[in-house]
């Protein structure tokens, strides 16, 4: 059978401003969730003691931004009503929830009661009723200092906020991720139960946060800069990094998937050259993808095309030079006019190349780069040391034509060297 009782407070006289919309009441409620005690009705105020769920207290008053006195076993102070729930006498079997109304004929406290044989869960009450989940984050451990509540939300910059947060409370199902860099960048943690210190990766170190429940699945893709998932983690949301960040730049070795997440990691720019599409979790990312990646997207859905194909190649050729001999690269010719480049070689053991006629050059890997690679890399016109280049290191050349080529360093001969050269017509 369901009831209301209505008590209406008119006051008769206007205390002060501070004190001009509180409710007088006298009524035993319970908190569905544990509160903080606060020495004043605002989280502005210290906390003073905690209220443990389900635990049956007095209020005595009420502010009308619904702040409550509660009077308790332990320290008596202000909590927040949005967690309050009135009952009445426990022989009445009802239970009751308070609302507060304030309009043009005054301040009116409500109370709806239903007959009940045992105290519901939170989900007996009506959809209009329920509670909204909820973090909170405290400036001191223990859940002390400065309060910052929400619910679900994705805060990419926290602004004034940022590097303050030391403790978690979490409230009817929220749940947390926080990340030490904006962006959901640096290094992350999810969090599903209240924390009184957080970890020490984050700790003081908040940058970024997202709340959510257990009906949401963020999808996301966390790269590592170890294998099997180890070292340091950064976690991006769906969007396009047309330059890596030196966070991820020759970092991503293991990538693990949440939701519908995939990846597109490519060897240029802008999501130019060659490209790994990545659908699910990887443990190890092949070395010549870590080396190279320069630009990604996290994704759901279909895969974005591809912006570039690499061109064709104009010339490919293995090339052995003598001490002083010169080689041009836009015709793969020894000896003749317009040379890009001269190899030395020396009794002493030094060996190195130097570069012509305005030719370009740099230095790379054991892993080729291919045109898009080589043309978005730095290049430089200094000589060039080979004396401890390993057989198979990679070297991007800009032509004094204005092509691109690129050199693998083949073998060292006796008086020698062999080199692998690919040149592309654009």
């Amino acid at each position: 059978m369901l009831f209301k009782i209505k008590i209406f407070v008119i006051f008769s006289t206007i205390l002060s401003v501070f004190f001009a919309n509180i409710f007088v009441l006298a009524a035993p409620v319970k908190a569905v969730v544990g509160l903080n005690i606060r020495s004043g009705p605002s989280t502005k105020f210290s906390i003073i003691d905690t209220l443990a769920a389900y635990r049956p207290v007095e209020t005595t008053e009420c502010f009308e931004n619904s702040w409550c006195y509660i009077v308790h076993s332990g320290k008596n102070g202000w909590v927040s009503s949005k967690y309050l729930r009135a009952v009445k006498a426990a022989n009445n079997n009802t239970e009751c929830k308070a609302s507060f109304i304030l309009n043009a004929r005054g301040p009116k406290f409500e109370l709806k009661c239903e007959d009940r044989g045992i105290l519901p869960s939170d989900t007996d009450y009506s959809e209009d009723e329920e509670l909204q989940p909820e973090a909170c984050l405290y400036t001191g451990i223990n859940f002390t200092g400065t309060e910052f509540c929400s619910s679900e939300i994705n805060l990419k910059r926290l602004g004034r906020n940022k590097n303050k947060y030391a403790s978690l409370r979490l409230f009817d199902g929220a749940k947390i991720n926080v990340c030490s860099k904006e962006n959901f960048l640096g290094r992350c943690k999810i969090y599903k139960t209240d924390r009184k210190r957080l970890h020490n990766s984050v700790y003081k170190r908040v940058s970024s946060l997202q709340i959510f429940t257990d009906n949401v699945v963020v999808d996301r893709a966390c790269f590592y800069e170890g294998y099997k998932f180890l070292g340091v983690k950064n976690c991006i949301e769906p969007r396009k990094l047309g330059t890596l960040p030196n966070a991820l730049k020759g970092k991503i070795r293991s990538v693990r998937l949440y939701g519908n997440a995939k990846v597109q990691i490519c060897n240029g720019a802008n999501l130019y050259g060659h490209c790994k599409i990545i659908k699910q979790s990887n443990v190890a990312v092949p070395e010549a993808l870590t080396v190279n990646a320069s630009s990604l997207i996290v994704y759901t859905g279909n895969a974005p095309k591809l912006m570039v194909a690499e061109p064709t190649v104009a010339l490919q050729k293995e090339i052995i030079l003598s001490a002083e001999e010169t080689v041009d690269f836009d015709m793969g010719e020894i000896d003749v006019l317009g040379a890009d480049l001269k190899y030395h070689e020396y009794f002493d053991g030094s060996k190195y190349f130097t570069l012509l006629n305005g030719a370009r050059a740099s230095v790379g890997n054991m892993v080729g780069r291919g045109y898009i690679g080589c043309k978005i890399t730095n290049y430089g016109n200094q000589l060039i040391d080979i004396r401890n280049m390993p057989v198979g290191t990679y070297v991007c050349v800009k032509t004094d034509g204005g092509r691109i080529a690129e050199f693998r360093l083949a073998e060292y001969l006796n008086g020698g060297i062999k080199i692998n050269l690919s040149t592309y017509k654009f």
